[in-house]
C-alpha cells in the first residue's frame, strides 16, 4: 500500500509497530535447560485477542507457551500420544488433566512404600518394591505455561518426586489406567 506525500513522491505506507513488552517479561526457562535461547517459544494469541480474553492478562499471567522434554516409560509415553489422538488434547492439557485427576493420591502413587524421616533428617520417598531393571524412556515435548511449570516443580517439592519426569509420568500412568504392568521412573 502507498501513499503520497507533500513533495508528490510515492513513500510506502508502513503500519505501525506492535508494541513489545520487552525481554523483561520473557519467562524463566524450564529447569534443567541450558539458556533461554535455547527454547522455542511460541506467543499465543493477539493483542485483539488478549483483550477480549477472560483477563488473564489482567492478573499477571503469560500466554506464552514453554515447551519441556519429560522423558517417561514408552507405554506410558504411548498412551499419552493415543490419548491426544482420541481427544483432540495437547500433552500439556493432558498432564495437567492427569495430575488434577490424581492430586489427592499422589503421594501414595510415587511412593507405594510410603516416606520414611521427617523429624531428624529431612522427609523422603522409599521406592515400593525392587525391579530387575529400569523402564526404557522415551522423551516426550510437552507445552505449559510458565506458570504450569512453577506448579509442577511446586508439586515435585512437596511430594518430593525424584524429577518432573517422574511426578508427570505416574499422575499419567494412573489416570491414563496403565495400572501395575507399567514400569515407570520409580520402577
Amino acid at each position: 500500500m502507498r501513499t503520497e506525500s507533500a513533495e508528490g513522491v510515492d513513500v510506502p505506507k508502513i503500519p505501525p509497530a506492535r508494541p513489545s513488552l520487552g525481554a523483561a517479561f520473557m519467562p524463566r526457562p524450564p529447569a534443567g535447560s541450558t539458556s533461554a535461547d535455547s527454547a522455542e517459544v511460541v506467543e499465543l494469541g493477539s493483542k485483539d485477542e488478549e483483550e477480549q480474553s477472560s483477563g488473564a492478562a489482567e492478573l499477571g499471567h503469560d500466554d506464552t507457551i514453554v515447551p519441556s522434554t519429560v522423558h517417561l516409560a514408552v507405554a506410558v509415553a504411548q498412551g499419552l500420544v493415543q490419548a491426544s489422538k482420541r481427544t483432540g488434547r495437547t500433552h500439556g492439557e493432558l498432564v495437567i488433566t492427569a495430575i488434577e485427576d490424581v492430586h489427592s493420591d499422589l503421594e501414595s502413587l510415587l511412593f507405594p512404600g510410603g516416606k520414611i524421616g521427617g523429624n531428624l533428617f529431612r522427609a523422603r520417598g522409599v521406592g515400593g518394591k525392587p525391579s530387575e531393571g529400569k523402564a526404557e524412556k522415551k522423551g516426550v515435548t510437552v507445552g505449559l505455561y510458565a506458570d504450569d511449570w512453577v506448579i509442577i516443580d511446586q508439586l515435585k517439592d512437596q511430594f518430593k518426586a525424584r524429577s518432573r519426569s517422574h511426578l508427570i509420568g505416574t499422575a499419567l500412568k494412573a489416570h491414563l489406567g496403565l495400572g501395575a504392568t507399567t514400569r515407570t521412573e520409580s520402577d
